[in-house]
């Protein structure tokens, strides 16, 4: 097998197990959906390409140990960019949860509030009722 048919295998293989990685993390709700459009369409982009390119004379420019650190570095940096995406996945989540949170907190504070508002204004009410009357009895 030559260097450029390993490169087509690398490349169909690397898009499958990208799909089916980014398929399952969006089952299993680790991924937003966002980011797995874009996986998705990137390892879509990999399939076809591994499919239809043909590099015929890659033999002449990279040998087999090139090829294993090229397979390598994908590798890392496939890895890498989907932990990072599943992370910042994770905090998209943490900051939606909390915004939710802070937003049920005000509500119940403005109600609090209110009612808060309605009963001083009804012991106002009250003391000045109190103040009339001991006004009204002073001058009676």
């Amino acid at each position: 097998m030559s260097v450029g048919d390993w490169l087509r295998l690398f490349m169909i293989v690397v898009g499958l197990v990208t799909l089916g990685v980014t398929t399952i993390s969006l089952a299993r709700k680790h991924m937003t959906e966002s980011f797995c459009i874009f996986w998705g369409i990137a390892s879509f982009l990999l399939i076809v390409a591994g499919i239809l390119l043909r590099p015929v004379y890659l033999d002449n420019y990279i040998s087999g140990s090139t090829l294993a650190v090229i397979f390598f570095g994908t590798f890392c940096l496939l890895v890498g960019g989907l932990y990072f995406s599943v992370r910042v996945s994770a905090l998209i989540r943490q900051v939606t949860e909390l915004a939710i949170q802070i937003s049920l907190l005000n509500q119940e504070n403005l109600v609090c509030v209110q009612r808060l508002d309605e009963h001083s204004h009804y012991v106002r009410y009250e003391e000045s009722n109190e103040e009339n009357n001991e006004k009204n009895i002073i001058y009676n």
